[in-house]
């Protein structure tokens, strides 16, 4: 009988310890450990703290105002750190296109940035690796070829003495392995999507001042060496690559936030 007793008395206990004057205080040991997080500027753990609190002591009415207080401040303080992550990206991103001119592709609603020294009125006669990259910061090789007879290339070599590095490999008569007659001659375009190029783009702007040839991989060789600008291009474009990714990471990050902000509003 005590047994049966003790059971209904305890969840009254608990029941009780969890209302009032209890959920202020551990409600207020949350807000100064949420407070300590923010000291060390740990805002993820400071958050998780505020939420957990909030979930937890519904009735602590006067702390649960101060912690969503503290939740606004956090998000508002993080919203204008990412304003000026963006803003900084912008600045810097402004000055590296002074390199580049702007293209319009067909069908696709990004913008493309071509090194002005590979513009097509300065490379539509010569065989070359050409860089690609939008405004996303996506990046990747296409190597083109012209000449007399077709190679049927499938792949690009990069190298310099002991260095050496590839790309994938694309297969013949595929949409990204594009082969046609241009004026008297044969002209090959093979784009290396998706992480086939990752690789060696990695590999020409670790070693920028190496004299680099290449040599296009098909039922023929042909051999051709790297204009400095050729590399300038690769070396200049990984750069806006990366300042474009983080532009739009923190973008993304920034719209997040502001959502947030939106719910304590």
């Amino acid at each position: 009988m005590k047994n049966i007793l003790f059971i209904p008395l305890l969840l009254v206990l608990l029941f009780l310890t969890s209302c009032g004057p209890n959920q202020d205080k551990q409600a207020a040991l949350a807000l100064s450990r949420a407070n300590s997080y923010l000291v060390k500027n740990d805002t993820t753990m400071a958050l998780s703290v505020i939420d957990s609190a909030l979930v937890n002591y519904t009735n602590a009415k006067e702390m649960r105002a101060k912690l969503e207080m503290m939740k606004g401040d956090i998000y508002t303080d993080l919203c204008n750190q990412l304003k000026r992550g963006v803003d900084s990206c912008d600045i810097i991103i402004r000055q590296k296109l002074k390199d580049f001119v702007v293209q319009d592709r067909p069908y696709d609603k990004n913008k493309w940035y071509v090194y002005k020294r590979q513009t097509f009125k300065r490379s539509w006669d010569r065989s070359f690796i050409e860089v690609n990259l939008n405004d996303k910061g996506l990046m990747y090789l296409t190597s083109n070829y012209i000449g007399e007879k077709s190679l049927d290339h499938t792949g690009i070599r990069v190298y310099d003495k002991d260095l050496s590095c590839k790309t994938s490999m694309v297969a013949l008569n595929t949409i990204d392995n594009h082969h046609s007659d241009f004026l008297e001659s044969k002209w090959e375009k093979v784009s290396y999507k998706e992480g086939a190029s990752d690789d060696l783009i990695s590999f020409i702007v670790s070693h920028p001042g190496r004299h680099f040839k290449a040599v296009f991989l098909g039922k023929k060789y042909y051999y051709i060496l790297l204009e400095k600008y050729d590399i300038e291009a690769v070396v200049k474009s990984y750069e806006l690559s990366q300042l474009l990714k983080q532009r739009q990471a923190l973008k993304l990050k920034l719209h997040s936030v502001d959502k947030q902000i939106c719910k304590n509003c």
